[in-house]
């Protein structure tokens, strides 16, 4: 069965470009052509065809079910019940204490062959732009995926966490009547426990499925034919779903496991990835189950060199919104009342717990972490902001640093309180 493009925008970072290029490093792409945009998603649900990843693999002891808590509220918003999953343990168990959630960090080297070849491997030095660090290291080495001491969300240590903890524990702050929930709790934790697949690689020819477009001013160092040259990759999104489920088969992971695919210098397209008005998706997450039960689950994201899409889209920017959209929504079909009018949904309503796209182009304050690397996450909306005021977030706002003061307004027309 052919996966249709509409059906695999969701949750993604996506970008679209303004200005007529053509690939196969003919016309350079200058940076700042490119612009962030929604990738508004069409129908929620996607079937990879044939996709049963089988139990086993890697080592890692299985549970065969993501760990999550299910949730039915009644929006003090509309008056409607929604109910949902959300990765970990139900905040309101006064008895609940850390959910350990088994990461796969599975990094993808993508070649592109035919007219114009390239080879975009994130465990590559590219020196020019990373130093002498490579992409997938640094994306180990963030907080995404390494604890930071004294957590600070909105002016308040939510404890030491690495950043989807910390966000966990923030948005569950308090009751909507402000008595203590996770303020209380400093035993819940959601512990994402890393293992490092084996470098895995795809190839695509430059035809509809992939290009190569040379990067005007590009960071690198690195000459054409070179792995990592000043060149940026396109694959269209529907050809690389296929292969990651693929490798998620091949590798045998179960549904207890969150893989995450780290791309470096590589994006992806809605359509002809030789058509730079198709450009780029940086990143989505998908499921194969249910908002009940999300079965096997996964992500990918590019880890971005900081200076094609300009000062907001930077290092984790993308890394951190998938994993942060799927630890609230791991199904991409949590139901919440319609929002829009805001963020990245700026003309239209959507019902769907996807926390990126409360807001366009803020970030939360940055992170330097030991190795001496600053890192740029996006801020993101509070799970209140999506439902109602059915918690309080830390610092009592709705948000990662606290640019939501209130929730979201009906839709339409929509907006924020």
């Amino acid at each position: 069965m052919k996966i249709t493009i509409t059906a695999l925008l969701f949750a993604a970072a996506a970008l679209a470009g303004t200005a007529a290029a053509h690939a196969q490093g003919v016309d350079a792409v200058s940076p700042g052509t490119l612009r962030l945009l929604d990738a508004t998603p069409a129908p929620p649900q996607i079937r990879a065809a044939g996709q049963t990843p089988e139990v086993g693999g890697l080592g890692i002891k299985k549970v065969h079910a993501l760990p999550v808590f299910p949730y039915t509220f009644v929006s003090p918003r509309d008056g409607k019940t929604y109910s949902g999953t959300v990765v970990g343990a139900d905040p309101r168990n006064r008895d609940a204490d850390t959910t350990t959630i088994a990461v796969v960090l599975i990094p993808l080297v993508v070649n592109f062959t035919g007219s114009s070849t390239a080879s975009f491997d994130p465990t590559a030095e590219d020196a020019g732009c990373l130093g002498h660090n490579t992409a997938f290291v640094l994306t180990q080495q963030s907080p995404v995926f390494t604890q930071v001491k004294n957590f600070v969300i909105n002016g308040v240590d939510v404890g030491t966490a690495t950043l989807p903890d910390a966000v966990q524990r923030a948005e569950f702050w308090t009751n909507s009547n402000g008595t203590p929930l996770i303020s209380a709790q400093p035993a819940y934790h959601l512990e994402l426990s890393v293992q490092v697949a084996a470098k895995q690689t795809i190839s695509t020819s430059n035809a509809i499925d992939g290009a190569v477009y040379t990067m005007a001013g590009d960071c690198s160092k690195n000459t054409v034919g070179q792995v990592n040259p000043p060149e940026a990759g396109v694959v269209n999104i529907n050809y690389m779903d296929q292969q990651l489920n693929n490798i998620i088969t091949s590798l045998k992971l179960d549904p207890s496991q969150f893989p995450v695919f780290i791309t470096y210098g590589v994006v992806m397209s809605n359509g002809d990835a030789n058509d730079i008005n198709n450009c780029c998706i940086l990143g989505y997450h998908s499921s194969l189950g249910t908002a009940a039960d999300p079965g096997q689950t996964y992500a990918i994201a590019e880890y971005d060199q900081g200076y094609l899409f300009g000062p907001t889209v930077n290092d984790i920017f993308s890394v951190a919104d998938e994993v942060l959209e799927w630890m609230n929504d791991p199904s991409f079909l949590n139901p919440v009342p319609a929002y829009g009018g805001t963020g990245q949904v700026p003309n239209s309503c959507q019902t769907n717990l996807e926390v990126d796209d409360a807001l366009e182009d803020v970030l939360m304050p940055s992170i330097t972490m030991p190795n001496g690397v600053t890192y740029h996450p996006a801020e993101v909306g509070f799970f209140s902001w999506f439902m109602g005021p059915v918690f309080n977030g830390a610092g009592g706002v709705y948000s990662t640093n606290g640019t939501l003061k209130g929730d979201a307004k009906a839709c339409p027309p929509g907006g924020t309180n």
